[in-house]
């Protein structure tokens, strides 16, 4: 090729590159909104404990997930399910009880008892074997299955439709079992489901992202490359709708997903978590804006993967927001409800000794009965998971 034509073809890039910027930074409700970075403060975030697994995290499937019971820290990593006694401390060993290489979507504590979310390996045969959704009423030494409706075969082999996501409320369960748009019930602890979006099919899609506020159902996702945020609302006893969710006014997606969808308590105030920023409705879930912003194509900006959002109870006007970026832990907080970000990645990078040459994420925000605030980071390079204690509970970042 012709030096001529090199340069004219590094020309049209740039021009195409420029035009693509232009466009998104031109979108109805798009400003570019970022986090301040700055350096955390000394103490605000300490390394608390390590547990390694052996698995390999090129393609990880499974997510860090921890939480509490009255008696025990659970925690699961691609290596299992792992416990330890409370309280959580350096010093706290955990022990592997179950689910060893499993990809683990994602744990619960409710009522005080634990429930797992896996991925259900099919299996050739009349029937599945693998389970994807169990609960045990011992801190773990036992798991009932909860999916025995939620079974489908195909071509001679069986498996149960995999929730990432629970939700728990009046004695009801719902999960997002199956991917795609899929939305379950059940009023009998898991004995029979009901569709409320979806069916009882694997869809060729990642899970939708569900929230439950009051009876509003908040989804959000990506199908056929165009993400989706939409909303309705549930009938008194919050088996069926009484409006069937519909989009919701909001900056373009693009093919921008919600990764997570959470409500802050007491308040109308709902946000969603997606690649490249945060969104945020004041307004129960209608409309939403940014509230953290970065364009899709930008070498020197970062573009974090929002898939945590946690409301420390101790500090009411703290937010706190985690995920990758793309391959390195990002942590962000706000000390005024959402109006202005801080950035404190780059603490967390240290803490775990990240130079960027591996995947790695923060996984969960997870919060004690002592109001206490963890990170499970997912440290790719040494195949660790890093629990972080995170001071956004003291009364200096408030």
């Amino acid at each position: 090729m012709s030096s001529k034509r090199v340069v004219l073809s590094v020309l049209l890039f740039l021009v195409i590159g420029a035009t693509l910027r232009s466009a998104i930074y031109a979108q109805p409700g798009f400003n570019p909104i970022p986090a301040r970075v700055t350096k955390a403060r000394s103490g605000l975030i300490r390394l608390l404990n390590q547990v390694p697994y052996g698995r390999d995290f090129d393609n990880p499937n499974g997510k860090a997930a921890l939480v509490f019971d009255d008696q025990y820290a659970f925690v699961s990593s691609p290596g299992g399910l792992y416990r330890t006694p409370l309280p959580l401390t350096p010093q706290s060993s955990f022990s592997l009880i179950g689910f060893q290489n499993t990809n683990i979507f994602n744990l619960y504590v409710d009522n005080g008892l634990l429930y797992v979310l896996k991925e259900s390996v099919a299996n050739q045969g009349a029937s599945a074997t693998d389970h994807s959704f169990l609960r045990s009423d011992d801190h773990g030494d036992s798991f009932l299955p909860l999916d025995g409706s939620l079974q489908e075969c195909l071509s001679g082999f069986c498996e149960f439709l995999s929730p990432t996501q629970a939700i728990f409320k009046n004695g009801l369960i719902f999960i997002n079992a199956g991917a795609g748009s899929n939305l379950f019930v059940s009023a009998n602890n898991g004995v029979s489901w009901t569709a409320l979006l979806g069916s009882f099919h694997r869809m060729l899609a990642n899970s939708q992202a569900i929230e439950l506020a009051n009876r509003r159902v908040l989804v959000g996702g990506e199908t056929a490359g165009a993400g989706y945020l939409q909303s309705g609302i549930l009938g008194q006893n919050l088996l069926g709708w009484k409006q069937v969710p519909s989009d919701v006014a909001s900056p373009d997606l693009q093919n921008r997903g919600p990764l997570v969808i959470r409500s802050k308590p007491n308040t109308s105030d709902i946000y969603a978590g997606i690649p490249g920023g945060l969104l945020k409705s004041a307004d129960g879930g209608q409309p939403f804006k940014y509230a953290i912003g970065y364009p899709l194509f930008s070498s020197n900006l970062p573009f974090p993967y929002i898939s945590s959002i946690l409301f420390p109870s101790g500090a009411s006007n703290v937010i706190v927001v985690a995920g990758r970026d793309p391959d390195r832990p990002y942590l962000a907080y706000s000390k005024d409800n959402g109006e202005t970000w801080l950035d404190v990645s780059a603490r967390v990078s240290y803490l775990v000794a990240d130079s960027g040459a591996g995947q790695s994420s923060i996984d969960s925000l997870t919060e004690d009965s002592h109001g206490n605030v963890f990170a499970s980071v997912l440290f790719g390079p040494t195949r660790t998971l890093k629990i972080l204690q995170v001071q956004f509970n003291s009364p200096m970042f408030r």
